[in-house]
């Protein structure tokens, strides 16, 4: 009679298996700066175009707390720099939905602006 059956053989591994990510690994925690430090509102009200940019500027790792950031021109990145939506959560929308440059008088802008030189991996 034919039977049907399930067969599982397992064995300890030495070590985990190397595995290689597409992504890149996050800054360590102590490079982070909180964006409202600097000086942000992120209350829907305050252009906080001005503090964004020199945050970039001067920072590799910026944390923006939960709130609306008001933003009038378009943010440009250093070459090295990403945008890591993970890192920055949900916030990473709440520039879109108040961002005046992209839906703006004289046609839209865009929000981030990466360097020409930037690095591919």
């Amino acid at each position: 009679m034919p039977e049907i059956g399930t067969r599982f053989d397992a064995a300890p591994l030495a070590t985990m298996p190397r595995r290689r990510s597409d992504l890149a690994p996050l800054p360590a925690g102590d490079t982070w700066v909180n964006l409202r430090d600097l000086g942000a509102k992120g209350d829907g009200k305050t252009d906080d175009t001005e503090v964004l940019q020199k945050a970039i500027t001067a920072h590799r790792a910026i944390y923006l707390p939960s709130g609306f950031y008001v933003v009038h021109d378009t943010l440009a990145l250093r070459p090295g720099h990403g945008v890591d939506r993970t890192a920055s959560g949900r916030n990473a929308d709440n520039f879109a939905g108040r961002h005046a440059c992209l839906s703006s008088i004289g046609g839209p802008k865009a929000l981030l602006e990466t360097p020409k030189a930037a690095a591919t991996s």
